[in-house]
Parts: structure tokens; C-alpha cells; sequence
């Protein structure tokens, strides 16, 4: 388990390396890299320059917003008793589909997308379990 959720959390590393060259000294700042505020930052770095404070003021809204959708859902779960009726089940997609969509700019982003989507397709195919998204989020599919 500790090995799994290391190798999961690796992606991490990429993407605190990927956003180095725009937070330049303020180092400190990792601390607020999720999925979330890493597409938002990146996304903003590559389109105006960007600014340091997109990290941590993505990570903060992200994280807040968890915290009380956890607690929300907590507190009213015994009144939606199947999610995937209103079609919740779906929002967690929905939302890295939005932060996906605007990371498709050129042919090769798009070939970097079809690549992974096409091989965790094939990976969930032959090996048991959730391996295809380690596969699928390799770098060398994300070196764009």
C-alpha cells in the first residue's frame, strides 16, 4: 500500500519540476500543488507569464472546496442514496475534462492526449487493477 501510494503521488514530482521555471524562488509554494492548481497555474504560466500567487491561490480554493464538499456530502449523504441517478458520479470527470481542455493547443499536445487515452485504454485491458493510469500518466507521454 505504501509503495502504491508513493509511485501514485510521483506525479507530484513532475509537476512541481514542470512549474519550477515559474515560481523561480518562491520554492515554498509546492506545498499547493494538487491536480487542480497545477492545471489552473500551468495553464495561466503558459498563457500571460503568469505570477506566483496562481499556485497558491488555486490550491487554496481547491482545497477549501474539498473540505467543504466532504463535509457537505457527510452531512446529507443519507439523502441522494445513488449519485450516479443525478449523474455525480460524473462531476469528478467533468471537472478534469474542464482542466484538461484548455492544455490541448497544438497537434502535439493532442497526440500526447491520444496517446495516454489509447494506451490506458489498453493497459486497463491487460493488467488487473488501476495500473493504466500509472502507465497512462507516464512523463514520456507528457513531455510537451
Amino acid at each position: 500500500m505504501i509503495l502504491t501510494a508513493f509511485v501514485l503521488n510521483l506525479k507530484h514530482l513532475l509537476m512541481g519540476a514542470s512549474l519550477a521555471p515559474h515560481l523561480k524562488r518562491h520554492s515554498l509554494l509546492a506545498y499547493f500543488i494538487n491536480d487542480e492548481s497545477y492545471a489552473v497555474t500551468i495553464t495561466r504560466s503558459r498563457q500571460a507569464g503568469g505570477s506566483a500567487a496562481h499556485l497558491p491561490g488555486a490550491g487554496i480554493v481547491t482545497f477549501s472546496t474539498w473540505v467543504l464538499s466532504t463535509s457537505a456530502q457527510s452531512a446529507i449523504k443519507h439523502l441522494v442514496s445513488e449519485p450516479s441517478r443525478y449523474g455525480l458520479d460524473f462531476a469528478f470527470f467533468g471537472a478534469f475534462i474542464g482542466l484538461l481542455i484548455p492544455q490541448l493547443k497544438d497537434r502535439l499536445s493532442w497526440a500526447c492526449f491520444g496517446t495516454s487515452a489509447l494506451v490506458a485504454l489498453a493497459v486497463s485491458q491487460l493488467l488487473p487493477g488501476k495500473w493504466y493510469v500509472v502507465v497512462a500518466d507516464s512523463p514520456r507521454w507528457q513531455e510537451v
